[in-house]
């Protein structure tokens, strides 16, 4: 099991739910090996269809759904909500990152 999918099937232990709640986000970031960033960004660039960086609801909940989880169209705004600070509508993929 990858790195992404470990932390959202973490997600789903705890609390039933991917559920994030807000919070501020700090300066520097989730701390990943090199490896873990590499993996994670192969991931995630195999859902950015158009190729232009911008992860919406419907990329990220592709995403979440092909590893097997259901969260609902609520919960992936909430996610994307978390990390759009200048209220786009959209996550980049270093603000991925911080879901994880």
């Amino acid at each position: 099991m990858d790195i992404f999918s470990q932390v959202i099937q973490k997600s789903l232990e705890s609390t039933g739910s991917i559920a994030f709640s807000p919070r501020p986000i700090p300066a520097g970031g989730p701390e990943f090996r090199e490896e873990e960033k590499a993996e994670i960004r192969h991931i995630i660039g195999q859902f950015d269809f158009n190729r232009d960086g911008n992860y919406d609801t419907k990329y990220l909940g592709t995403m979440i759904r092909v590893l097997g989880h259901n969260p609902s169209e609520k919960q992936i705004q909430e996610m994307i909500h978390l990390v759009d600070s200048k209220k786009q509508g959209y996550c980049k993929e270093d603000d991925i990152f911080w879901l994880l």
